[in-house]
């Protein structure tokens, strides 16, 4: 069975108990007991649900996983606040239009992520660029390989 341990910052799970851990040395279930190592328990998910935020279960005295249910998100929606089913403890997320703040800093992104493609797809292709000057300055023909490669380039991007 999987070991987790709380930190000062975070909880680190072992799928394979640690021999040793900070200069404590383990032989005993007790001595990972005594040092604050909990069982990790994965939630068993149903369809739709996903892992969350890994969680201290301080009633069932282990560690395990929030589960989480993700609502189908239009283009035009974002993720909006996250509810807890007292009963079950599932968190749902409601989905929420985007603000005209969200679409213009996405199509800002696209943007940037777009010249950032042709700027590498322009450098790829100057590497062999000698090859088309020199075919068409002096008519000498462009290795098929170096043309493959161009092309697989075009594509690419």
């Amino acid at each position: 069975m999987s070991k987790a341990i709380k930190t000062a910052t975070d909880i680190i799970v072992f799928d394979i108990s640690p021999k040793e851990w900070m200069g404590k040395v383990f032989v005993t279930e007790k001595d990972y007991y005594n040092f604050g190592f909990r069982d990790y328990i994965a939630p068993t998910l149903e369809k739709g649900q996903i892992e969350g935020n890994l969680i201290e279960n301080l009633e069932l005295d282990i560690f395990t996983n929030e589960i989480w249910i993700l609502p189908t998100l239009l283009d035009s929606q974002k993720l909006g606040e996250r509810t807890k089913d007292d009963i079950t403890g599932i968190y749902t997320f409601s989905a929420i239009d985007k603000t005209a703040e969200d679409l213009k800093n996405e199509a800002l992104v696209i943007e940037i992520i777009e010249e950032s493609q042709k700027q590498d797809q322009f450098n790829e292709l100057q590497k062999t660029d000698w090859y088309i000057i020199r075919n068409v300055e002096t008519g000498v023909e462009i290795p098929a390989e170096i043309l493959e490669e161009r092309e697989a380039i075009r594509e690419k991007y």
